[in-house]
């Protein structure tokens, strides 16, 4: 891998159509969804929250991101970004590549982070993830962690620390494999004794160390077969006395490529027959790639084959002319070929049709409706010739339309849905 070139820097995902942010400060968690620095869901359960491509300097103020998630379960995603210093000013003082405190289950992914006075700063974390970031001069260490419980950290790349690549601090279960510690001068410190991992075991291996002096000439889990070497090395990296790589990689880590994510979204949602449908993926991404460079493919009709070949065009067309349950098909192709298939079913109304055989709903409201309180739906329904899907309509307090909202089946012939708050009192209609 060797030194990076600095004035041709590019983050892990080679992402480099930055739009600049001011902040990054996100501090509510019942904020986030409205947080101007939140690009849309999916990093789910069942959708939450991603932050990518915004470019952060901070030689004037502040972090990176702030992100404070009060030990709720965050499902947030942050990628792609850029956070860059000028490595001697006021900033090295203060200014962290992020800080996250109180966050779980998120992930910090294909950053690029440059000359920071520290590249990663988390407290209290849990079920975090810490990967494909690369971290270039920060002043102090890398990654610091706090009270942190399973934290990964792997795949990303740490050059030209100015202190302790990897801190880590009251924190147990956390592992550390793949990364790539490139000219550092000290060693990582963890202060939990044996309660961390520092590599993956074998044959997966854990780190390549620049200052690693070790030979490779043997093989195996005990590295005791010396028939040949296997691009691990013979004895352990030294951590601290209790404390270890068993299983130091003699060359930087390659990150092998990953298919893309496939997003695909449709509207309208519930079309009629003669309607033109729209199936959209460009919300889809890859993590080496970012968002540009993708390819995509539809079959609309779902006969197996495809209505047109790759393209740039995310967006394809179609009108049904009949009624019934349908089913697409997109697939999105990355630069290095990899492909992932996203599938969307929907069902087509035909006005026209008279239904035989009518679905009976019945339908109730939470007990008590309170105001700036979100307020839960419930409906039993049933239909001797099946459910494709089911949604609650509803005219919200003071409200001059009717909107919807799609109801997820929760038991045998049970729905529900969740209606947002309403910030007055009066009528909801639904």
């Amino acid at each position: 891998m060797g030194l990076w070139t600095l004035a041709a820097l590019q983050p892990a995902s080679g992402v480099d159509d930055y739009e600049p942010i001011a902040l990054i400060h996100m501090f509510s968690h019942e904020d986030w969804a409205a947080h101007p620095a939140v690009r849309g869901g999916i990093g789910t359960e069942a959708s939450p929250f991603v932050v990518s491509g915004w470019e952060r300097n901070v030689t004037q103020e502040g972090n990176g991101t702030d992100i404070y998630g009060r030990g709720r379960s965050d499902f947030l995603v942050v990628r792609d970004l850029y956070v860059f210093g000028d490595g001697v000013g006021r900033h090295l003082q203060c200014c962290r590549g992020a800080s996250w405190d109180s966050v779980s289950n998120a992930t910090f992914e294909a950053n690029l982070l440059l000359r920071t006075r520290l590249g990663f700063y988390g407290q209290d974390l849990s079920k975090v993830a810490i990967r494909d970031n690369d971290f270039v001069e920060p002043a102090e260490s890398a990654v610091r962690l706090w009270n942190a419980r399973g934290v990964e950290i792997s795949g990303n790349t740490v050059e030209r620390p100015g202190a302790s690549p990897v801190f880590l601090g009251g924190s147990a279960g956390v592992r550390v494999f793949h990364n790539n510690f490139l000219n550092n001068t000290d060693r990582p410190v963890d202060d939990a004794g044996d309660t961390n991992a520092w590599d993956d075991g074998y044959p997966s291996g854990g780190n390549h160390w620049s200052d690693y002096n070790g030979t490779d000439t043997c093989r195996g889990p005990a590295q005791d077969d010396c028939s040949a070497g296997d691009g691990i090395g013979d004895t352990p990296y030294v951590i601290d006395s209790d404390s270890e790589d068993g299983y130091p990689l003699i060359s930087p880590y390659e990150r092998p490529n990953q298919a893309p994510t496939a997003l695909v979204s449709m509207s309208p949602q519930f079309p009629a027959v003669n309607e033109s449908v729209t199936l959209n993926a460009s919300a889809s991404f890859d993590s080496e790639d970012g968002y540009s460079g993708l390819e995509f493919r539809f079959d609309l009709d779902g006969d197996g084959g495809w209505d047109a070949g790759w393209s740039a065009a995310a967006t394809a067309t179609a009108t049904f002319a009949t009624g019934g349950e349908r089913s697409a098909l997109v697939q999105v192709r990355d630069a290095q070929g990899a492909v992932t298939n996203a599938t969307v079913t929907f069902v087509v109304s035909d006005p026209a049709a008279v239904d035989a055989h009518p679905a009976t709903v019945i339908a109730a409201m939470s007990a008590s409706a309170i105001r700036g309180t979100p307020v839960e739906v419930e409906a039993d329904v049933n239909d001797s010739e099946g459910v494709a899907n089911v949604q609650v309509v509803y005219q919200g307090v003071g409200a001059s339309a009717f909107t919807s909202v799609p109801m997820e089946k929760t038991a045998t012939k049970r729905y529900h849905a969740t209606l947002p708050a309403q910030a007055a009192a009066g009528v909801l209609e639904y």
